[in-house]
C-alpha cells in the first residue's frame, strides 16, 4: 500500500472513530450498520454527526435511511461528509430534504520525516500530558471556552482518553495557566489531531503553534510517520505554517 495515497481514506476514518469512540466511553448513543454510522451524545453539544455514509448504496435510498434515524428521534439533524462520501449529487440530495451546508473544512496532513520543530525546553508556555482528573478538568474548561460552549459535557465525553493507549491529552500552560489543548488520536498508520484550541483572551500569541509542535513531538516519538486533522478558518494558516498540506475536504450539513 502507497500510504500516502491513502491519506484522505485513513484521515477520515480516524476522524469518525473518535467520534464513536467519545460516544462509547461516555455511555451515550451511537449506531453503527454497514452503510451508516451515527452518534448522539446530546445534551452535550459534540460529537452530534451521522457519518461514514456508503454510497455504494443509492443515494436517496442512504438518505432515507438516515432521515427515518432522524425521525424516530435517536440520530442528531448533522451529517459529516468525508472524502469518500461527499459527491455534488449527495449534495443536491440532501438540499432536496431540507439541509444546509453549514461549514467545509479543509483535510490536512503533515509527513514528520525530517520534520524540525524547534522545540523550546524552557520558558513561559509549557506543555504536559494530561495524567489526572485535574489536568482533566482543566483540558475540558479550555474546551468549553475556546470551541463548543457550556453545552459541551466536557469531563463525560473525555474521561475515555484518559490513560489511554490509543491517544494522548496535552494541555498548554502560559506562566502556569491552562490556556491550550490539543487530543491526539492513533489509529492503522495515521495520528489524528483534534480539540486544538486556546482560551480566547490568550489567542495571538503563539500558543497554538507552540501547541501544535509539541503534538507532533509526542506523534513522531510514538513512531508515526504522518498526522492528519481537519481544520477551522482560524486554524489553516497556522497548520500551513508547520508544514501541513491539504489532501480533502469534509462537510458539515445541518436540517
Amino acid at each position: 500500500m502507497n500510504i500516502y495515497k491513502e491519506i484522505p481514506e485513513l484521515l477520515e476514518r480516524n476522524i469518525f472513530a473518535i467520534y464513536m469512540t467519545v460516544a462509547k466511553n461516555a455511555k451515550k448513543r451511537y449506531f453503527e450498520s454497514g452503510v451508516l454510522k451515527w452518534t448522539d451524545v446530546r445534551p452535550s453539544g459534540w460529537p452530534n454527526f451521522i457519518f461514514d455514509l456508503d454510497t455504494q448504496m443509492e443515494i436517496d435510498k442512504l438518505i432515507e435511511l438516515a432521515m427515518i434515524e432522524i425521525s424516530e428521534g435517536r440520530a442528531p439533524e448533522s451529517i459529516f461528509l468525508g472524502p469518500s462520501s461527499y459527491s455534488s449529487d449527495m449534495h443536491m440530495a440532501l438540499e432536496e430534504k431540507g439541509f444546509e451546508l453549514q461549514d467545509e473544512y479543509p483535510g490536512m496532513f503533515i509527513v514528520l520525516e525530517g520534520i524540525n520543530l524547534g522545540l523550546e525546553p524552557d520558558g513561559p508556555f509549557i506543555v504536559k500530558t494530561v495524567e489526572s482528573k485535574k489536568d482533566l478538568e482543566a483540558f475540558s474548561s479550555i474546551i468549553k471556552e475556546g470551541m463548543f460552549g457550556d453545552s459541551f459535557e466536557g469531563i463525560r465525553m473525555l474521561k475515555g482518553f484518559l490513560g489511554s493507549g490509543d491517544s494522548t491529552m496535552l494541555i498548554g500552560y502560559f506562566e502556569g495557566i491552562p490556556v491550550s489543548t490539543s487530543l491526539l488520536f492513533y489509529d492503522d498508520n495515521i495520528a489524528g489531531i483534534k480539540l486544538v484550541t486556546t482560551r480566547p483572551r490568550y489567542r495571538k500569541n503563539g500558543f497554538a503553534h507552540k501547541m501544535m509542535e509539541h503534538a507532533l513531538d509526542n506523534i513522531e516519538k510514538r513512531g508515526y510517520k504522518i498526522a492528519g486533522l481537519f481544520a477551522s478558518e482560524m486554524g489553516v494558516n497556522i497548520y500551513k505554517d508547520l508544514g501541513f498540506k491539504k489532501c480533502c475536504n469534509f462537510y458539515k450539513f445541518v436540517r
